[in-house]
């Protein structure tokens, strides 16, 4: 799936399917976290059932830079684990949970409306 966005700043997401997202025009084949003014990757976890307290205290270290944090988890969106909203809860950052594709679009609508947001995105699982 292509995707647009009307801004050139920062990271974009150009496209994603079920194994691969283009960032910026180079294509991840591994998990990764992304906001507009930062690209980590190889991000450990590939999918749901790996996510743990550490992984997600990963994501929070980041929250100063964003307003919200999207978790996009592979083809599915299951429901989020109560404990996942811990450390997002305590910087007061809402943590949205849905498939990668849907995090990929939401990430760009976010970034191309100005807003500051981080997306740790699951790949290889």
């Amino acid at each position: 799936m292509k995707l647009h966005l009307h801004h050139s700043e920062g990271n974009v997401i150009n496209a994603c399917d079920d194994d691969s997202i283009s960032v910026n025009g180079e294509r991840h084949e591994k998990s990764l976290i992304i906001s507009s003014a930062l690209l980590i990757l190889d991000w450990s976890p590939t999918r749901v059932d790996e996510i743990d307290a550490e992984h997600l205290r990963e994501v929070a270290k980041f929250c100063e830079i964003g307003d919200v944090v999207i978790l996009g988890t592979g083809v599915s969106s299951p429901l989020p684990n109560p404990e996942w909203q811990a450390p997002f809860a305590a910087l007061n950052v809402p943590l949205e949970v849905m498939s990668l594709r849907a995090a990929c679009r939401t990430y760009n609508i976010l970034c191309g409306d100005g807003r500051k947001v981080i997306a740790a995105l699951l790949l290889g699982g």
